[in-house]
This record gives C-alpha cells, structure tokens and sequence, in this order.
C-alpha cells in the first residue's frame, strides 16, 4: 500500500489511514491518524526505505502511530513537517534513525513505547549544508529499554 503525491498535485487530506509508504512531491498534506507499517527485514535490505519521504512539500501529521523499525519521515530539498505521534518500537533490531531532515525543517513530539526493549536509538538525525547533527535517547534521559518521551525535538536547515 503506498499513497504518492505526483509533482504539481493538489493538497491532500488524509484521516484514519493506514499505508506503507507516503511519497510527498511539492505539496500540502494534512494527516489526522495516520498509521504507517511495513516490516524490515534488515538481512536483505541494508537501506530500507523510509515511510514516508517529504520531497519539497509541507507535512502536518496529528497521530502518527506506528510499530515497525523503519525511518518514518525523510525531509528533503526545503521540506517542512511537524509531527505529533507515538511510536511503538516492538522489534529486536532499530538500526535506523526514527526521522531524518537534510536541508530541511522538521518538529516533532512523539511519545516511544519498547514493549519488546527495542527503542530507536537516534530520534532526529539531521543533515544541514554537509554538517550533520543528531539528537539521540541519551539526551532525552532514557537509559537501557526505557522508551522516550520528547516534549519538542527540532531541527532547521536555514537558506543561504
């Protein structure tokens, strides 16, 4: 299941949906509970894709939930997201950053639940003009299999 925005598209709205993949190209997207999954395997794909890939477009996203080990956005060229959401880390390996920004802007509150003690161990990896920076689940104070909780995790890439 994959829902992708073509380049030049209209704005969408999304409520109560469930896909694996979103593909944003340029446009607006609002989303009202949006459950994103599709399982990983890490032994075949070395670099999965993420859920969702926001490709110069804006993204608002009111209950983000979702269980798989997977990047849940990847903000490229300018994009804009704000995420409100809950992750649930219920697998044995999280190899990948929760969400990733490159030349971009991104604001994200999620709450991280590890019923199965497999948090993600990089929440927001970011990548501005070549300079990368990331904040991790040290810096929120969660130790071992503790899930995280982060009030307000951003990121922005200014124009030059």
């Amino acid at each position: 299941d994959q829902i992708t925005a073509a380049r030049g598209a209209g704005d969408l709205f999304l409520d109560d949906v469930y896909t694996h993949f979103l593909d944003i190209n340029g446009q607006n997207v609002w989303a009202r509970g949006l459950n994103m999954e599709h399982g990983v395997d890490f032994q075949n794909d070395e670099c999965p894709r993420p859920n969702t890939i926001n490709n110069g477009g804006n993204l608002w996203v009111l209950g983000l939930k979702t269980e798989q080990p997977r990047t849940k956005v990847r903000n490229v060229n300018r994009a804009k997201s704000e995420i409100y959401g809950y992750i649930l880390a219920n697998t044995g390996l999280n190899p990948l950053p929760m969400f990733e920004n490159y030349d971009s802007s991104i604001s994200i509150s999620i709450v991280e639940s590890v019923l199965r003690r497999a948090p993600f161990e990089i929440i927001l990896q970011s990548f501005c003009g070549g300079v990368s920076s990331q904040g991790d689940r040290a810096m929120l104070g969660a130790q071992g299999s503790e899930g995280a909780a982060v009030p307000l995790m951003t990121a922005s890439c200014s124009e030059k």
